[in-house]
C-alpha cells in the first residue's frame, strides 16, 4: 500500500469478493473526492457513490470520462489540483 503509515496498516481488514461478468472494481486515491467547490465543499465519498450507483449502464470509457468531468463541474475548476489517480476494471464474459 502507498501511503499508508505503520500504524494505519494494523487497521486495515482483508476481505474476499465474488465478482461476476460485467462487475466493475474501481480504485481511487484522495484527490477525487477531496476536490472542493468554491463554497469549500468536498466532493466526497457520498456523491461518488452516487455518481457510481446512477450512472453504472454507461459503457467504462464513457463512465471513467464523465465521472471526472463531473468532479470537476461540480468544482467549478478545468484541472485537479490535486494528484488523482482512477483504476478501473470491468469482469468481461
Amino acid at each position: 500500500f502507498l501511503g499508508i503509515f505503520p500504524t494505519e496498516f494494523n487497521k486495515l481488514e482483508v476481505a474476499a469478493v465474488q465478482l461476476e461478468p460485467g462487475d466493475r472494481v474501481l480504485i481511487y486515491t484522495d484527490g477525487i473526492y477531496e476536490m472542493a467547490n468554491p463554497e469549500n465543499e468536498m466532493f466526497g465519498q457520498q456523491r461518488l457513490q452516487l455518481f457510481i450507483q446512477e450512472q453504472r449502464h454507461l459503457p467504462l470509457e464513457v463512465w471513467m470520462d464523465k465521472l471526472v468531468t463531473h468532479v470537476l463541474e461540480f468544482t467549478g475548476q478545468t484541472e485537479f489540483n490535486d494528484d488523482m489517480t482512477l483504476l478501473s476494471l470491468e469482469l468481461s464474459e
